[in-house]
């Protein structure tokens, strides 16, 4: 880890670091929050002079797949505020949340014999680099910082006869969230309509189930010789 490229560093000099060994992510944001949480009820207890309010405390799964909170009973909890304690910076308090939504793209393109491609092959690995093309090369996680949206492209694995890719949108904007759902569907869509090529344009599908408010479209679009671009879904993260 350089200074140079994490100077947050800086403000640790001397401490002792717990880090992993470059191949995975730490999950230190999640446990810090937990250790916090009990450490403070820990407190408390040992303190009983401390005078405060009700406190309730509450502990949510799979945070990055927005289904943690589906069933939690938020009138139950009582509580008129609450905070996230997710471990950041010392002494840090979250105050605010982002929206946030995962898209999941499911790519089916032709394989053919290289030696015997030309104008059948339609690989799906470059289907897939296409689309992503034709969102902001800017609103990336490496480009932004603080209220600044972003796509990002979490995971993109295939072959030429498939792929599949996994994005996480984010922004603190509403509105500028719902535009980037949006774009993210005519994205699909405009990679679609260069695929349908005009003897087929009256045999490409598309069916569209919408969910709730938080929830983009489900659509699957493909014409008759295999091309097939399917959007899963956009998933709310909460």
């Amino acid at each position: 880890m350089e200074l140079s490229r994490f100077p947050m560093l800086a403000k640790y000099a001397g401490q002792e670091l717990v880090v992993t060994d470059g191949t995975t992510l730490l999950g230190a944001d999640d446990k810090a929050g937990i250790a916090e949480i009990i450490t403070t009820v820990e407190y408390l207890l040992a303190h009983p002079e401390r005078e405060h309010g009700p406190i309730a405390i509450g502990f949510t799964p799979d945070e990055e797949i927005g289904e943690g909170p589906d069933h939690f009973d938020v009138a139950a909890f009582g509580a008129q505020y609450a905070y996230t304690l997710d471990g950041d910076v010392e002494g840090g308090i979250e105050y605010e949340n982002f929206n946030a939504a995962s898209a999941k793209i499911a790519v089916t393109g032709v394989s053919v014999h290289p030696g015997s491609a030309k104008d059948a092959m339609e690989n799906a690995l470059l289907i897939a680099q296409e689309l992503n093309a034709l969102l902001p090369p800017d609103a990336v996680p490496g480009k932004t910082e603080g209220y600044q949206g972003f796509f990002h492209l979490d995971a993109l694995t295939g072959t030429t006869a498939s792929a599949h890719m996994e994005y996480i949108i984010r922004d603190h904007d509403r509105e500028k969230f719902e535009a980037k759902k949006a774009l993210m569907e005519e994205a699909v869509r405009a990679v679609e309509k260069r695929l349908t090529r005009e003897e087929f344009e009256n045999l490409w599908s598309a069916v569209i189930d919408i969910g709730d408010a938080d929830c983009l479209s489900s659509f699957t679009l493909g014409f008759r010789l295999g091309v097939q671009l399917t959007l899963e879904g956009l998933r709310p993260i909460i």
